[in-house]
C-alpha cells in the first residue's frame, strides 16, 4: 500500500456546497486508485486532481505533474 498526497482536488458535487478538502493524502495500491480513494473517503465523486508526493515505505517521491 502507498500514501499520495494530491492536491487542486475538483469534486463532483452536483451543484451542492459540502465542505470538501482540496488536499489531502490517501492510500491505495497506485495512482489509478486514488480517486477512488478520495470518493471512498468522502463520498464524493473526484473529476481531476495533481499528485504531488508518494510515499512507499521509508521512501518519498515528489511528482512534478502538471
Amino acid at each position: 500500500m502507498k500514501a499520495f498526497h494530491v492536491r487542486g482536488i475538483v469534486w463532483e458535487t452536483d451543484g451542492k456546497r459540502p465542505a470538501l478538502p482540496v488536499e489531502a493524502t490517501v492510500e491505495c495500491e497506485s495512482e489509478e486508485g486514488i480517486a477512488d480513494a478520495l470518493s471512498d473517503a468522502y463520498g464524493w465523486l473526484v473529476s481531476d486532481f495533481v499528485v504531488v508526493e508518494e510515499t512507499d515505505g521509508d521512501r518519498t517521491r515528489n511528482a512534478n505533474r502538471g
